[in-house]
C-alpha cells in the first residue's frame, strides 16, 4: 500500500515538472517572438539605436526566465519542502541581481536608451502573463468542447 501511494506521489511530481517545463518554454518562445517583433519594428523604422535598447531590455528579461526555469529544474532533485522553499527564495534574489546588473550595464556601460530598455523589459517580460492567461482560456476552452 505504501509503494502505491509513493508511486502515486512520484508520477503526479513527474506531471507537475513536465508542466513546468512546458510553461518555461513557452515564456521563453513568445519573449524571443515579442522581442523579435519589437527589433524588426524599430528596425523598419530605421532607429537602429532604439532596436539595440529595446533588444537589450529583453535580454534582461530573457535571463530572468531562463534562470526562473533552470532554478524550478533543479527544484526536482530536492526531497524536502524546506529546501526547495529555500532554493526558491534563493533564485529569487539572484534573478533580481541578475536583472538589475544587465539593466544597469545596459544603461551606463553601453549607453543604451533607458526609456527603451525597459520597455523593451516590460515587453519581454509581459510574456509571463500572456502565456498564464492563455493557459487559463486555453484550459476552459477545452472544458467547454469536452
Amino acid at each position: 500500500m505504501h509503494s502505491l501511494i509513493v508511486s502515486k506521489s512520484l508520477l503526479s511530481g513527474a506531471k507537475t515538472f513536465a508542466a513546468e517545463r512546458s510553461y518555461g518554454r513557452r515564456v521563453i518562445c513568445l519573449q524571443l517572438m515579442l522581442i523579435t517583433i519589437c527589433a524588426v519594428l524599430a528596425i523598419y523604422g530605421e532607429r537602429i539605436d532604439i532596436a539595440k535598447s529595446l533588444v537589450w531590455g529583453g535580454v534582461c528579461a530573457l535571463s530572468n526566465v531562463l534562470l526562473l526555469v533552470w532554478r524550478m529544474h533543479q527544484r526536482k532533485n530536492l526531497q524536502s519542502a524546506g529546501k526547495q522553499l529555500g532554493m526558491m527564495y534563493r533564485s529569487v534574489v539572484e534573478r533580481f541581481f541578475v536583472v538589475i546588473c544587465l539593466l544597469v550595464i545596459g544603461m551606463l556601460k553601453m549607453q543604451l536608451s533607458p526609456l527603451h530598455v525597459m520597455l523593451g523589459f516590460v515587453v519581454a517580460q509581459s510574456a509571463l502573463i500572456l502565456v498564464s492567461l492563455m493557459s487559463v482560456f486555453g484550459q476552459g476552452k477545452a472544458r467547454n468542447n469536452a
